[in-house]
């Protein structure tokens, strides 16, 4: 699932394995390699705001999918073959797959938006202390 978030003016992605991952543009999703932009492409779409310039991007996601990515640029992950470990079929060195990082925000947005936005109460014996977090 993913979706623009107008509130923090970010992409937002879930990946199958529950974790979330932000982005600040469009041009972050050049770090994707082809397959994963094609699973982000047939993945649930949100655009809550209705804003035409991010339902833009999903369709030109959906065009360069269906070209093979003629006009997007997109990461590619390295092959390296390990002289160590031998295929047991075929007797030649193993390929190993090495990923790219993507051009994700590093912070954890969501704790950002807890500490800024929202009152904790903390419960101090039989007092409720009302604690305002600033930014």
């Amino acid at each position: 699932m993913w979706a623009f978030d107008p509130e923090w003016n970010m992409w937002v992605v879930k990946r199958n394995s529950g974790v979330s991952e932000y982005y600040k543009s469009v041009h972050d999703f050049n770090s994707w390699t082809k397959v994963d932009l094609a699973e982000l492409s047939s993945a649930p779409f949100h655009n809550p705001s209705e804003d035409p310039s991010t339902s833009n991007f999903k369709r030109f996601l959906d065009r360069q999918v269906k070209e093979n990515f003629s006009r997007m640029i997109s990461a590619r992950a390295l092959y390296r073959k390990d002289k160590e470990i031998m295929d047991p079929k075929s007797g030649e060195p193993m390929k190993i797959i090495i990923w790219p990082t993507t051009k994700q925000q590093k912070e954890n947005l969501s704790l950002n938006t807890f500490v800024r936005y929202i009152l904790i109460i903390w419960n101090y014996g039989r007092t409720m202390m009302k604690l305002s977090m600033l930014p």
